[in-house]
């Protein structure tokens, strides 16, 4: 899926207030600025039963609302542009369309901000356009497509990773004409965040949640738990999902939790710890990554749970049966090239011709030949 192209795509974008150009808010009207209509909007959206926002009734009333907004116009009304135009989203996932033989069309995923395509990405300036605005979530963090019938796709929402600005969310989202109209998998809404998405050759679907790591050999209309608390491994926290080109399956346990990397090769029935080689402590989470030219190399990145950079890097070259130690970049004037962010920030993944090529992001973005 061109997975080390598209990590360079993925850009996180850190604003510092002192160097943005802002605009003083006692010069705007105390009733239009913009933290009092957020304060507005949670007051009208919240159950004051909860004390939150019912997400999972958003749906159901965004279809009410859109019926009854037909008969209405919005022409005589008058906007002010509020911002912002300075800031990136955030893009944790993006795929190379299958149904695309020239290889130029790309879906991306913004955390924040739903689904975008561009037609040609080859493209010096690549025309992106909005799928949906009305998703009914827009925080898509992971995509997949079938590998054999690439009109049947799958997008999953909620940022994990608990950011002040990460948003919980309702499952999953999934497309039968390549992309072109989505519909909510109902049966995924037990999913508040979902880190990563995998279609197998057999169809079935495999989800990396909060809630562990789960499969669906139905098209999402069934899900049961193949791995997490209670199944082979020790917390539910799933993080980064591998797909091997040989099959093999890899998955990263722990988010804000010590685990360790799983293998299966039998599409996710079961499942064996990795250990030979890698930490046993002080670390959280993990990616992975398999190099698409031999499956049996293998990278994994850790987080040092007590600093929160980049506790080390590792390679097998035996489908993870052991590991060895790589060297571990600094950053350039600073702690590492995580900056002490790796918790939130971390990435890794292999030239798809080269095994030897490894490319690692945080803050910086960094490569090894």
């Amino acid at each position: 899926m061109k997975k080390f192209v598209i990590l360079m795509l993925a850009v996180w974008v850190l604003s510092d207030s002192n160097q943005m150009d802002t605009v003083a808010s006692y010069k705007i009207p105390k009733k239009n600025r913009i933290e009092k209509a957020a304060e507005q909007e949670l007051l009208m959206t919240q159950d004051p039963e909860l004390n939150a926002i019912p997400r999972e009734r958003l749906l159901a009333a965004h279809k009410q609302i859109t019926a009854a907004s037909k008969t209405r116009s919005a022409a005589d009304l008058m906007w002010t542009e509020r911002g912002p135009n300075n800031v990136g989203g955030r893009v944790r996932a993006a795929i190379f369309d299958k149904n695309d033989t020239s290889q130029k069309t790309v879906f991306a995923a913004g955390v924040s901000g739903g689904l975008w395509k561009t037609s040609n990405i080859e493209s010096s300036d690549p025309n992106w356009i909005q799928i949906d605005d009305f998703f009914g979530n827009l925080s898509v963090c992971a995509i997949s497509q079938d590998p054999n019938n690439p009109n049947i796709m799958y997008f999953g929402t909620g940022e994990g990773y608990f950011e002040v600005d990460a948003s919980p969310g309702m499952g999953i989202w999934k497309s039968s004409n390549g992309g072109s109209s989505w519909s909510h998998i109902a049966a995924s809404s037990i999913f508040k965040y979902i880190q990563d998405l995998v279609v197998l050759d057999n169809g079935n679907i495999i989800v990396s949640s909060e809630k562990g790591v789960y499969r669906s050999t139905n098209g999402g209309s069934a899900w049961s738990k193949v791995l997490g608390t209670g199944k082979y491994a020790a917390v539910n926290d799933a993080n980064d999902l591998e797909l091997a080109s040989d099959g093999t399956l890899y998955a990263t346990m722990g988010i804000f939790s010590t685990d360790g990397i799983y293998k299966s090769s039998n599409n996710g029935f079961s499942w064996s710890k990795l250990t030979t080689g890698l930490p046993s402590t002080g670390y959280e989470r993990i990616q992975i990554s398999a190099a698409p030219s031999d499956p049996d190399i293998l990278y994994s990145l850790y987080q040092d749970k007590v600093t929160n950079a980049c506790k080390g890097i590792y390679k097998s070259n035996n489908g993870g049966a052991t590991w060895q130690t790589m060297s571990n970049p600094g950053a350039v004037g600073m702690d590492n090239f995580a900056r002490s962010q790796a918790w939130y920030n971390l990435s890794l993944d292999v030239d798809p011709n080269n095994p030897n090529t490894l490319m690692i992001g945080g803050i910086d973005l960094l490569k090894s030949t």
